[in-house]
C-alpha cells in the first residue's frame, strides 16, 4: 500500500515539473507582401513618367563666327566662255535645338507602323521602335481624301496589323487612281552629316545606322553639298482618338501585363495617324559653287513643287560640274517599293519623279504618336546638335589670266598705278606704303616692296618716296609720284629702254633732289597751273589728284580728282604749242553709264605695237575695268 502511494506521488511530481518547463518553438517566417497585389493602370502609367516636351520650332544660337574667306569657282558666262567667280563666305558654328512631331520612316517594311498600334515611348527615336504587345480593344480608322469614296472609314473589333491592313486596303481599292498633286520640295545647303540628320528629322545615331551607308559624303575632292527633299503625300490614315483605356486595351489585359512594357522613362504611346505616299532624299555633291548649286537646283525642282507635275529641269541641273547624286527613295512605284540607293543619276531620278503613279502604291512616310495616358498630347522628339552654316555672297568675276596676279595683291586694295614701259606696270596699295612691280602676262608673280625699302625699284640714293596716293607717267622717262592727298609730287627719272626694267634688283632710276640732297617736292597747283603754261587754268588746283594716266608719249593725259568723282583731260595743242585742260566731267559721262562712279587708279598696258589696254580701278581699289578699244570696256572684275 505504501509502495503504491509512493509511486503515485512520483508520477504527480514528474507531471508538475514537465508543465513548468519552457520549450522553444522554431520561428515561423512572415509572408512578404505581394507588391503586384492591387496594381492599377494608373500606377503603371505613373511609373512610365511624362514625356519631355519638344520644341515646336527650330532655335539656333551662334557659337562662333569665322573671318570672311574667299572661294573661287569656274563657271560659264552668258556667251559660253569660262570665267572665275569669287564668293566671300563666312562660317558660323551654331547650336541647334529642333523638334519633330512626325517620325520619318526609312524602312517601308516596318511591321510596327500602322494606325492605332501601341509603341514603347523610349524607343520612338530608334530606327525601328518596339511595340507593346498586349490584347487590344477595337477602333475606327479613316482617311483624309474627299474624293467621293463612300468607303472611307472602317471599324475593327481588335486593333492588330492584319485587321488594320485589310481595312485600309478596302478603302484604297475604292479610292480611284488619281494621286493628289501634293509635292513639297526643300533645298538645303549641307555642311555636315549631323546637319543632314537634323534636316531629315532624325537623330545622328539613327542616321548612322539607317542612312549613312547610302548618303555618305564623298571625300576625294572638295565638294559642296545640297540636300533635296521631294515629298509627295498621297493620303493619311487616322485612328479615332480613344476617350478611355477601355477603348485601347482588351478586357483581358491586366496592369501586370502592361507593366512588362511600361517602365520608368518608357511611357506608353500609340500611333494616331500614318501618312502614305512617296519620298526622295537626294544628297547632291558638286565642285560648283554653293550659289550655283542653289540657283540650279531651285530651277530644276521648281516645276515639281509649283505645278505638281513632278517634272525636273534636267538641262539646268546638268550645268553643274562634277556632280554626284546619292539618294534614298521609296513609294509610288507600280512594281512595289521603289528604292534608289546609293549613287545614281539625275536622269534616273527625273524619270521616277515624273512618272505617273498609283495611289495604291503609297508607302508609309511618317507617323504621328500620342500618349496613351493623355491622347491629347502629341509625342515628339527633341533634336539637338551643332553644325556649321556657311553663308556666301557672290562678289563677282575675277579678271582674265594675265591680270589674275593682281587679285589679292594687297589686303587694302589698289590705290595708285603707272606704266614704266610696255607691259611693265607698278601699283601701290590703298594706304600707299607698299608697291608691286609686275610684268603683265610674263608668268612671274608681282614683286612687292615697302616704300621705305631703299633697295626697292622706285627709290634712289637711300631716298624713299614716302606713301604714294597717285602716279602718272610723264613723257617717256619720268614718273610723277603724288603724295596721299594729291597736292604734291616727286619726279622719278629713269631710262624706259633699259634692260634692267625686266627684272630689277635695285633702284631703276633717281628721284630729283634739292641742293641739300632732300627729295624735291613740286606743288601740283603750281606745276599744273603755271609751270607747264596751259591755255586754261588747272581745275583741280584746290582738290588734289587721286589718279592719272598718260595715254601717249605726246602728253595726252587724264586726271581724276582726289575723290575720284571728277575727271579732266590734258592735251597738247600743237597749233598753240601749249597744253589745254578740258572741262570737268564725271567718269560715267566720259566712259559710259556702266563705268565706275569714282576712279582711284589707272594705267595703260602696251602688249605690242597695236595692242593697247587701259585698266581702271575704282576708288575703293577692289574692282577693275579693262578698256580694249575706244568704246569697249570689259568688267568690272574683282581684285579684292
Amino acid at each position: 500500500m505504501k509502495k503504491s502511494m509512493l509511486f503515485l506521488l512520483c508520477l504527480f511530481l514528474l507531471a508538475g515539473c514537465s508543465k513548468d518547463e519552457v520549450t522553444e518553438e522554431p520561428p515561423v517566417a512572415e509572408e512578404e507582401p505581394d507588391v503586384t497585389e492591387g496594381l492599377t493602370f494608373a500606377q503603371v502609367f505613373a511609373a512610365g513618367g511624362e514625356f519631355e516636351p519638344f520644341p515646336e520650332s527650330r532655335t539656333m544660337e551662334t557659337i562662333a563666327t569665322s573671318a570672311p574667306m574667299n572661294e573661287d569657282y569656274e563657271r560659264e558666262d552668258e556667251e559660253g566662255g569660262e570665267v572665275t567667280e569669287r564668293s566671300v563666305c563666312v562660317t558660323e558654328t551654331v547650336s541647334v535645338l529642333d523638334g519633330n512631331g512626325q517620325f520619318p520612316l526609312f524602312n517601308s517594311n516596318a511591321d510596327v507602323v500602322f494606325p492605332g498600334n501601341l509603341l514603347q515611348g523610349k524607343t520612338l527615336t530608334d530606327a525601328t521602335p518596339k511595340p507593346i504587345v498586349v490584347g487590344r480593344a477595337g477602333g475606327t480608322i479613316s482617311y483624309d481624301l474627299n474624293n467621293g469614296n463612300t468607303n472611307s472609314t472602317f471599324t475593327v473589333d481588335e486593333v492588330k496589323k492584319s485587321s488594320i491592313q485589310n481595312g485600309m486596303n478596302n478603302i484604297i481599292a475604292n479610292a480611284g487612281e488619281v494621286v493628289p498633286a501634293n509635292f513639297q520640295v526643300d533645298i538645303i545647303q549641307i555642311e555636315s552629316e549631323s546637319q543632314m540628320a537634323l534636316e531629315m528629322g532624325i537623330e545622328v545615331e539613327t542616321f548612322t545606322t539607317k542612312v549613312e551607308g547610302n548618303m555618305s559624303f564623298s571625300t576625294e575632292k572638295e565638294y559642296n553639298r545640297t540636300l533635296v527633299k521631294v515629298n509627295q503625300s498621297y493620303y493619311t490614315m487616322s485612328f479615332d482618338l480613344p476617350t478611355s483605356l477601355d477603348e485601347i486595351f482588351g478586357d483581358n489585359v491586366t496592369p501586370e501585363q502592361l507593366e512588362t512594357f511600361v517602365q520608368a522613362d518608357n511611357p506608353a504611346t500609340f500611333i494616331s495617324s500614318v501618312t502614305y505616299g512617296r519620298i526622295f532624299y537626294m544628297l547632291i555633291e558638286s565642285t560648283s559653287s554653293r550659289e550655283e548649286m542653289q540657283a540650279s537646283l531651285k530651277v530644276t525642282y521648281d516645276a515639281a513643287a509649283i505645278n505638281g507635275s513632278g517634272s525636273l529641269d534636267v538641262e539646268t541641273f546638268n550645268s553643274l560640274k562634277e556632280v554626284k547624286i546619292k539618294s534614298i527613295a521609296y513609294g509610288g512605284d507600280a512594281e512595289g517599293s521603289f528604292q534608289l540607293l546609293g549613287e545614281t543619276s539625275i536622269a534616273a531620278i527625273a524619270n521616277k519623279i515624273g512618272a505617273s503613279t498609283d495611289i495604291r502604291a503609297g508607302l508609309p512616310l511618317s507617323y504621328v504618336v500620342r500618349s496613351v495616358e493623355r491622347p491629347d498630347i502629341v509625342v515628339g522628339t527633341k533634336l539637338a546638335t551643332e553644325y556649321d552654316i556657311v553663308s556666301c555672297e557672290v562678289k563677282g568675276i575675277l579678271p582674265p589670266d594675265v591680270y589674275r596676279p593682281l587679285v589679292d595683291l594687297f589686303e587694302d586694295g589698289i590705290g595708285a598705278a603707272f606704266q614704266l614701259t610696255g607691259k611693265i606696270i607698278v601699283m601701290y596699295n590703298k594706304t600707299g606704303d607698299k608697291y608691286a612691280y609686275y610684268n603683265v602676262g610674263s608668268g612671274e608673280a608681282p614683286r612687292i616692296w615697302d616704300v621705305s625699302d631703299w633697295e626697292g625699284a622706285i627709290t634712289s640714293n637711300h631716298i624713299s618716296t614716302g606713301p604714294i596716293g597717285a602716279a602718272v607717267r610723264w613723257g617717256e622717262d619720268r614718273i610723277h609720284l603724288f603724295n596721299m592727298d594729291g597736292t604734291k609730287f616727286l619726279k622719278f627719272n629713269y631710262d624706259s629702254t633699259s634692260s634692267i626694267l625686266s627684272s630689277p634688283n635695285n633702284p631703276i632710276g633717281t628721284i630729283e633732289r634739292n641742293t641739300d640732297g632732300s627729295p624735291k617736292f613740286f606743288e601740283a597747283s603750281t606745276y599744273y597751273a603755271t609751270t607747264i603754261n596751259p591755255v586754261t587754268s588747272f581745275p583741280f588746283a584746290n582738290d588734289g589728284i587721286d589718279a592719272a594716266i598718260q595715254y601717249s608719249e605726246d602728253a595726252t593725259q587724264r586726271y581724276f580728282s582726289n575723290d575720284g568723282k571728277s575727271t579732266i583731260a590734258l592735251n597738247f595743242d600743237r597749233t598753240l604749242d601749249r597744253y589745254v585742260w578740258s572741262d570737268i566731267d564725271a567718269p560715267k559721262t566720259i566712259f559710259g553709264v556702266d563705268f565706275f562712279e569714282s576712279v582711284g587708279a589707272t594705267t595703260k598696258v602696251q602688249f605690242g605695237p597695236t595692242t593697247l589696254e587701259v585698266i581702271y580701278f575704282n576708288w575703293e581699289g577692289d574692282q577693275m575695268i579693262i578698256q580694249t578699244q575706244p568704246n569697249t570696256f570689259n568688267g568690272p572684275y574683282f581684285v579684292n
